[in-house]
């Protein structure tokens, strides 16, 4: 919900639909991002931050859609790739979100298993 109670916004297809927006009152849901990674968009005080898909090299980038002009700009580049969590602080002053920063499996065999 935006901060002003006015708006809702939700993701359609785990993010891959992108970020629409429906007002509360009444009225037709608009897409306002066309994708975005796993869910990992936070709603500011003036618009909308969001992580779109990997780039060809793995590394990411936190986007921000103002919500009052319709633009967009990259706040960031990151090295490694981002995972799930994005928030920004009540004041805007504060993005937190997740890096990945290792990422494996262990395999693991069980002998004489009942």
């Amino acid at each position: 919900m935006s901060p002003d109670g006015k708006w809702l916004y939700f993701t359609k297809n785990d993010g891959a639909g992108g970020v629409w927006r429906m007002p509360i009152e009444s009225g037709d849901e608009a897409r306002v991002i066309d994708s975005v990674f796993r869910y990992n968009f936070a709603i500011g005080k003036d618009g909308v931050f969001w992580v779109p898909g990997l780039a060809a090299d793995r590394t990411s980038s936190i986007r921000f859609l103002d919500t009052t002009t319709g633009v967009a700009t990259e706040l960031i580049r990151i090295e490694k790739p981002v995972d799930l969590g994005l928030s920004i602080s009540p004041d805007g002053r504060t993005l937190l979100f997740t890096q990945l920063d290792y990422a494996s499996q262990d395999l693991m065999l069980v002998e004489k298993f009942r």
